[in-house]
């Protein structure tokens, strides 16, 4: 422990240095930031795919289908559906993609599994892997509520975005 203090102080007095050999009194910790900045300039590039909201959504009429939803500014925001027959689709960084499903796994409700995996290329993040976990709620005559759960986007380069969920699955007659 103590040595750990010491190493501490030693790097915060080496930084302190560097400052002051400057001439310049800045924080050190804006300075190593603004330093990092200008070698590894941050772009979207780098970050993870963001999510939009789905413009409109419903199940067709005689077939079955999921849609989840998300939390912004309070209200429910649809992210994802999926109808049976393999139509799945999301909005990411503003465009409509279709889903390619790689796997699922888990409890099925109406033909959907608890678990899937998904696969799309988008036109800002280029290949974005995407998976839904639900945790089935309450069941209803033709379907269930999803109570809560996750999807999860990963981008090529390995930036994550989770965001909790909650849906319904059902068909519609």
């Amino acid at each position: 422990m103590r040595a750990c203090r010491r190493s501490l102080a030693l790097g915060a007095l080496s930084l302190t240095l560097v400052a002051c050999a400057g001439g310049v009194a800045t924080n050190p910790s804006t300075d190593v930031s603004a330093r990092l900045a200008a070698v590894l300039p941050v772009s979207s590039a780098t970050e993870a795919p963001d999510l939009d909201a789905l413009g409109r959504y419903s199940i067709p009429q005689g077939r079955c289908g999921l849609v989840l939803w998300t939390l912004a500014a309070g209200k429910a925001v649809p992210v994802f559906q999926s109808i049976s027959g393999g139509e799945t689709t999301m909005k990411i960084e503003g465009t409509p993609v279709l889903l390619l499903q790689t796997g699922q796994a888990g409890e099925a409700r109406v033909g959907i599994p608890a678990f899937q995996t998904f696969e799309a290329m988008t036109p800002s993040n280029g290949r974005v892997d995407i998976e839904t976990r639900a945790a089935w709620g309450v069941g209803f005559p033709g379907g269930a509520y999803v109570e809560r759960g996750t999807i999860t986007l990963t981008g090529e380069n390995g930036w994550k975005r989770v965001l909790p969920i909650a849906g319904i699955a059902g068909c519609r007659a």
